[in-house]
């Protein structure tokens, strides 16, 4: 398994963790839960990006290098890739 692979697995394992978590204190701690939301959320982004080849900058800067234009339609064009991969099998287990 390459490193790129082992690193989105492991931004998707956090965050199924944290959302874990988060469901545990929706009713006792809804501040915490919706802070491990977020923080499972910014995990997911992160996996999402990472596959489509978007590093963050060198220094541990929190912004995401590669964030010109062409970076996000990168992106985009794999999100949207995506949701239509996604909507394909939708139809496809419908017929």
């Amino acid at each position: 398994m390459d490193s790129q692979r082992k690193r989105i697995e492991a931004f998707l394992q956090l965050a199924t963790e944290e959302l874990g978590v988060a469901t545990g204190l929706v009713e006792k701690a809804p501040r915490q839960c919706a802070y491990l939301l977020q923080q499972a959320a910014e995990k997911m982004a992160r996996a999402i990006l990472t596959a489509a080849g978007v590093q963050p900058a060198p220094g541990g800067s929190r912004r995401m290098s590669g964030s010109s234009p062409t970076c996000w339609k990168k992106l985009v064009g794999f999100s949207a890739e995506s949701a239509k991969n996604a909507e394909a099998g939708k139809k496809s287990k419908a017929r």
